[in-house]
């Protein structure tokens, strides 16, 4: 791709992971390993060390012509909704993205993205090229991007949670009759806790037992040793 587009820049906001207390992440470093192997770390291909704080980053988001989601095909990645598509619509990029989750693949079935399947290297170039093509004027993407900017708006998405908790009602395959009988009554379970409990003791009662007895006969031990 930067044969073919020199200007071309790759920028990764965050190479470590959120949480702190997590060890780093393998796929960074080999990553960066690879840019720095072809070339390209630093000229084409840059990371961002740490996590941009989240008020700054709209600031990247609008100085890119692009927005780029790359995924393995997994169970989680599928029913995901990745908040950085949240984030391209929101600056009207045009997105490359890996194939198989809801939002990603509705936006490619609108145009406003080119998908292709996760782990398809030459696809995904294919998907890269093609969004570029789409990088129109700011003024032309924001036209393009503006039903899905009202789409996903908070006062939208969450419309149907809110008048749930509003007026709460139980799901149609829900039983109406009266509360299912438990399974174990209360009563016998307070009654098994508290024979547990006694058991505890008398187990305690024991050892100790058997430490006065082991003292006993050390004691007596001695004593036969300086008689």
């Amino acid at each position: 791709l930067v044969r073919d587009e020199p200007r071309l820049r790759l920028v990764f906001l965050g190479t470590s992971h959120p949480n702190p207390r997590l060890p780093a992440m393998a796929m960074p470093r080999r990553a960066c390993r690879l840019a720095e192997e072809l070339g390209l770390l630093g000229q084409h291909v840059f990371f961002n060390e740490g996590w941009v704080p989240y008020e700054r980053r709209a600031d990247y988001l609008l100085e890119a012509n692009l927005g780029v989601s790359a995924h393995p095909a997994h169970l989680e990645t599928q029913f995901a909704l990745r908040t950085r598509l949240l984030d391209y619509v929101w600056a009207a990029l045009p997105m490359a993205l890996s194939a198989g989750d809801e939002l990603g693949d509705a936006l490619a079935a609108d145009g406003l993205a080119h998908a292709a399947p996760p782990g398809d290297v030459a696809a995904f170039a294919d998907a890269l090229r093609a969004a570029l093509r789409d990088a129109w004027p700011a003024a032309t993407r924001q036209a393009a991007f503006a039903l899905w900017q009202r789409r996903l708006t908070w006062e939208r998405v969450a419309a149907p949670l809110a008048a749930f908790v509003a007026v709460p009602r139980r799901a149609p395959d829900r039983a109406r009759g009266p509360a299912p009988t438990p399974l174990v009554p209360v009563e016998e379970l307070r009654r098994v806790a508290e024979e547990a409990e006694r058991l505890r003791g008398r187990l305690a009662a024991v050892e100790r037992g058997r430490v006065l007895r082991a003292l006993n006969w050390v004691q007596r031990h001695l004593h036969g040793r300086r008689s």
